[in-house]
């Protein structure tokens, strides 16, 4: 590889697929190929002939380590390929959780969704990979819905439902494209979902009992 770039090789070269050394590199894992070709100005974000990056190939992969060398050479967090897929997406839909969270921290853009009008935590949850869904409606929450931080408990009931709906008729209609029969979402990711916003609470209870009491009296 030295050698190669002593002699002044194109280091943004690409086959028919559009796939660059860089590329490979992250595709095969090679961490220390990688260095070596950042290094030697390799275009970070040049992407293949489907629209995908070396970031987004090496999230697809999994290769933590890759994915923050590229991060740290200012890869495009949110660049999409040609199905409007971010890098996000690549690592929510095989369940790389450090990889999706590496990406998040990076500021990866949790509602962008794609030519289908999916977005990543819906291939998340109809995956059933639950630590993935969590995170990334923490992070909807977080960003979206400041409120749900004020101890609003009124507001947290809304956004809670809210995108329970959405995500369950996302996956109402992607079963119905397929001509499959409606089933709900895989139960292990609606308690994920319940659990992160606290699920129910003791207080509601309490009032609920209080009222049932008032009026029997």
């Amino acid at each position: 590889m030295k050698a190669l770039l002593d002699a002044k090789a194109d280091v943004n070269i690409t086959n028919s697929r559009g796939w660059t050394p860089l590329y490979i590199a992250s595709y095969e894992g090679y961490l220390d190929i990688v260095n070596v070709l950042l290094g030697a100005k390799a275009k970070v974000d040049k992407a293949n002939t489907m629209g995908k990056t070396p970031l987004n190939i090496a999230s697809w992969q999994g290769h933590l380590d890759i994915v923050q060398v590229l991060l740290d050479a200012e890869a495009d967090v949110n660049m999409a390929d040609k199905d409007s897929e971010t890098p996000l997406f690549a690592a929510s839909r095989n369940g790389h959780f450090n990889v999706v969270k590496a990406l998040v921290d990076a500021e990866a853009d949790v509602n962008i969704r794609n030519k289908d009008n999916y977005s990543a935590v819906y291939y998340a949850s109809v995956a059933n990979y639950g630590k993935i869904v969590s995170l990334l409606m923490h992070t909807i929450v977080d960003k979206y819905y400041p409120k749900y931080y004020q101890s609003n408990h009124a507001e947290r009931d809304r956004v809670e439902e809210e995108l329970k709906r959405a995500i369950n008729k996302q996956h109402a209609a992607r079963l119905a494209l397929k001509g499959r029969p409606l089933s709900p979402l895989p139960p292990d990711s609606i308690r994920e979902i319940q659990g992160y916003f606290g699920g129910k609470r003791k207080s509601s209870k309490k009032s609920k009992k209080k009222n049932i009491t008032s009026r029997k009296k």
